[in-house]
């Protein structure tokens, strides 16, 4: 049953009944047999007010029907609204995740005391100053200390830079896609180095993983010495230039050093044991 045929039937059913009625009426032979009629018609209006309110009720369904229908209808809007908005902000997530690392190798290219010339050399440079480990650690003379420790971070810096930069980029790609972030809460380095196959899987971020893995497997394997060697190159600087480092930095790395060695020396202990 259509719409305009549901609109129709209970005129057609209450004119019918009338005319019915009208026609019963003018055909009785008499006022009693009329009376007689009149309560019949009287019973005979009961059964039309049940027409309508079949036909108010079968109207009222037919309304929820199409309010449904346009509810749904406006519920795929929005969802496909919010798909589109989704892919929008993925988009411009990843612009953002390219512009982030390709300025960072602008940077080096541009800065004519950098190690590298790329973040892909930047491996190289750090395995290339680790030479200057030794006179850093062992050097009683301050002033080759301090050169060895100004040669260092010129190498490390830029090396934690990159890294920190591949872990935002990361956090902005997992932002913008809604995807789950990888080891929140831990350092660039660690982050790097244990997601090293899910950040093979995300565009741009892909290109420099294997270069971030290198160097966050380097930061990673040699903490402990690369406390070390931040120490020796303070307190070379504090020797050199006393009150220029400050003594919660002296004492943040000689706890670490400390703390450290205390822990390998428990460890050959229990191997002794």
């Amino acid at each position: 049953m259509n719409a305009e045929t549901q609109v129709r039937w209970p005129w057609i059913l209450t004119g019918v009944a009338l005319v019915a009625a009208l026609a019963v009426f003018l055909i009785a032979p008499d006022m009693t047999t009329r009376s007689q009629l009149g309560d019949y018609l009287s019973g005979f209006a009961s059964t039309i007010a049940f027409i309508w309110l079949i036909a108010a009720y079968l109207q009222q369904g037919h309304d929820l029907r199409l309010q449904r229908h346009e509810l749904s209808l406006q519920r795929e809007a929005l969802d496909l609204q919010r798909e589109e908005l989704k892919k929008l902000g993925k988009y411009a997530g990843l612009e953002q995740v390219a512009h982030l690392l390709e300025q960072f190798d602008e940077s080096l290219r541009n800065n004519p005391n950098s190690p590298a010339k790329s973040s892909s050399e930047l491996s190289t440079a750090f395995t290339n100053g680790m030479s200057l480990w030794k006179t850093l650690l062992e050097s009683k003379d301050p002033n080759a200390a301090f050169d060895a420790y100004g040669k260092w971070m010129a190498i490390y810096s830029p090396c934690l830079a990159f890294v920190a930069r591949v872990a935002s980029a990361i956090d902005l790609y997992c932002e913008a896609s809604g995807e789950a972030p990888i080891y929140p809460g831990h350092p660039p380095a660690e982050r790097v180095y244990f997601g090293h196959d899910r950040i093979k899987t995300i565009p741009h971020v892909c290109n420099y993983a294997d270069s971030a893995y290198a160097i966050s497997s380097s930061l990673v394997i040699t903490a402990p010495g690369l406390d070390r060697l931040q120490l020796a190159g303070l307190e070379a600087t504090e020797k050199l230039m006393p009150g220029v480092v400050k003594e919660e930095a002296l004492l943040e790395f000689r706890a670490k050093v400390k703390a450290f060695n205390g822990a390998r020396r428990a460890a050959k202990a229990d191997q002794g044991a």
